[in-house]
């Protein structure tokens, strides 16, 4: 045991002893001499350094080398080089230093620099033209080429590679993009050209921190055109990606896999991305997943799920850039409950996108076939949504197919533009078998109530910046047909006393009650936020009632005359002719006004003037 703890004692002192050594078993020369050989036949590029290189036992036994050089050859004058390294570790494998090798594949990149340009040919400058590794890609490229044969593959040693504290500047002279990435940390394995690559790397782009791993299983193919399995990874605070898949980068440029993707703000994402797609509107949430397949300037999602916000869809997304540099979104997307709030509020509010509104608008192009379990807009709720929307050169257009609201079905076609900064808008409903009460509610009716069927047509226009100027600029008509119905709230029948003894004004505290309807008809002209009744009758058992007047929508405040007579029930079987019809009672006038809230009625005699509502044609300017 004892001769055993020597002999290991002995061996341990001379390895460390061979370990101390090795420097003077190289010469410097030999360093220098290597080093620029194989740089030059790997890239067929020069490469300079300040001075010798010296041994150094810090990160590991290996060489250290100040000021490198890589040079651009086809950069303009006074460019600068293609990289600059501050110093340059590379450690040394000591058997092969003990004979007098420098194999070096280990290498340390100390406040590197690199510089990546694309010139006004569209050339890349890491694009070698000649060296091993041009030789390598040109020999890969005949290798999946169906018309030139094969040859052998030369083989290209690289090794293993950390980045410090680097950075990373890139030109495009065609576009004048130019971008850096600071603070570039990671390493890069890739023993060689026929090995598997793993690369992972961080860096500040755009005041993000973000963290990139790419495992890529035949990367020479991806880079002389042919297909690799790929994995990428990248994480940001705006926004992690993930792809797992088959990726070819040059020849059939596409990416097809499986991706997940995650933001905590859609918002921050198109930020970071530099893409806006509407001004104004805030989009908290993004999370996707689904598959892949990406193609220049396009790019497909299918069996993706999709959640916006909380709320979670399923469907297929394409998204490609045409060419005026215009996204353009198309798709279909299922969701569970849909809020279009947001929507509505983004294209109307003028301060919540300012002067750049109008151009986010024109750079969107999209049409999306969207259905949903829920949906809801402002103080609406509905279910069983389907949809189309559309958007083209700042025009929206939201076709409803089907809604189930109002215990019935509506159909709609809202249609959206800018003009002059100032969003129009234009509504097309129409709704069948609807609650009257559940409507009733909506408009804030309180002492009149009613209830039954209705239906109802809406055409308008409007325009403004808030939601107060949209109400006050409606122009258009409404027409509504009710049946099998009640007004709760009042008793019409109690008004022929009231009329009676003569009184002039009535509260509706004295007509508490409820009126049956067997129809109420009503078409209405709108004229800037005024609803003008231009034909309106109800038809009760044993009453008539016909009215006209107007009501302000936006402030609720009525003044509408009516008048009301008796008309006896005709018997099932009875002759229809009208010489034997009963003859019906004497008209009874009033005036309803007040508020639609807190209603007042009032007589009005026969011989007064009507309340007339203005003709189609008599529009007036929006007002802002």
């Amino acid at each position: 045991m004892k001769r055993a703890v020597i002999i290991f004692g002995v061996l341990a002192v001379f390895v460390a002893a061979l370990f101390l050594m090795t420097p003077m078993f190289i010469s410097s020369d030999t360093v220098k001499s290597r080093i620029l050989s194989e740089v030059q036949d790997l890239t067929g590029r020069t490469m300079t350094f300040r001075g010798n290189p010296t041994v150094s036992f810090q990160p590991f036994l290996g060489i250290e080398i100040s000021d490198v050089v890589i040079e651009d050859p086809s950069a303009p004058p006074n460019s600068p080089p293609f990289v600059r390294i501050d110093k340059l570790f590379g450690k040394l494998e000591t058997l092969s230093a003990f004979f007098g090798r420098a194999d070096i594949r280990n290498f340390r990149f100390v406040r590197p620099q690199f510089n990546f340009r694309t010139d006004s040919n569209g050339k890349a400058n890491w694009i070698f033209d000649k060296g091993i590794i041009r030789e390598v890609l040109e020999a890969s490229s005949k290798s999946h080429s169906e018309n030139e044969s094969a040859d052998p593959i030369p083989n290209a040693t690289f090794g293993r590679f950390e980045i410090v504290d680097g950075i990373a500047n890139y030109e495009n002279e065609i576009s004048g993009v130019m971008e850096t990435v600071t603070n570039i940390n990671g390493t890069i394995i890739w023993p060689d050209s026929n090995s598997e690559l793993l690369m992972k790397i961080g860096g500040i782009w755009q005041g993000e921190q973000l963290n990139f791993t790419v495992d890529a299983e035949e990367p020479i193919q991806l880079m002389s055109g042919g297909n690799s399995e790929i994995e990428f990874n990248m994480k940001s605070a705006p926004l992690d990606f993930n792809f797992v898949g088959e990726a070819n980068l040059i020849s059939d440029l596409h990416l097809v896999g499986e991706f997940n993707m995650h933001s905590p703000s859609a918002n921050r994402m198109g930020e970071f991305l530099g893409v806006t797609l509407l001004e104004g509107l805030v989009i908290g949430e993004l999370e996707g997943a689904g598959k892949l397949e990406m193609k220049p300037n396009k790019a497909l999602l299918t069996e993706a799920a999709i959640t916006l916000d909380g709320s979670r869809s399923v469907g297929a997304i394409s998204i490609s850039i045409d060419e005026k540099n215009t996204p353009k979104l198309d798709g279909t997307l299922a969701f569970d409950a849909i809020d279009i709030t947001k929507l509505l509020d983004a294209v109307s509010d003028k301060q919540a996108g300012g002067d750049n509104r109008e151009t986010s608008l024109r750079r969107l192009s999209l049409d999306m076939r969207i259905s949903s379990n829920t949906v809801s807009v402002y103080d609406l709720a509905g279910k069983d949504f389907a949809a189309t929307l559309s958007v083209r050169e700042g025009n929206w257009a939201l076709d409803v197919g089907n809604l189930a609201m109002f215990e019935g079905n509506v159909t709609a076609k809202i249609e959206a533009q800018l003009e002059a900064d100032i969003p129009q808008f234009s509504f097309n409903i129409t709704a069948t078998k609807t609650n009257f009460a559940e409507i009733a509610t909506l408009l804030g009716a309180k002492i009149i109530q009613p209830s039954g069927t209705l239906n109802f047509k809406l055409d308008v226009t409007t325009a403004g910046t808030n939601r107060r100027t949209l109400i006050r600029n409606i122009m258009g008509t409404l027409e509504a047909r009710a049946s099998d119905g009640q007004i709760n709230g009042i008793d019409l029948t109690l008004l022929d006393a009231i009329f009676s003894e003569k009184k002039k004004r009535v509260s509706f505290d004295e007509l508490s009650g409820r009126t049956v309807f067997d129809k109420a008809e009503f078409e209405f002209l709108i004229n800037r936020g005024i609803a003008w009744i231009s034909e309106g009758s109800m038809f009760s058992p044993g009453r008539e009632m016909a009215l006209s007047g107007n009501f302000d929508m936006l402030l609720g405040g009525l003044a509408i005359q009516a008048k009301m007579r008796k008309v006896e029930r005709i018997a099932d079987g009875q002759t229809s002719n009208p010489e034997q019809l009963p003859k019906a009672g004497e008209w009874n006038n009033f005036i309803i006004g007040g508020t639609f809230s807190s209603p007042l009625l009032t007589r009005w005699p026969a011989s007064s003037r009507s309340f007339l509502p203005p003709t189609k044609g008599d529009r007036i300017a929006p007002a802002n």
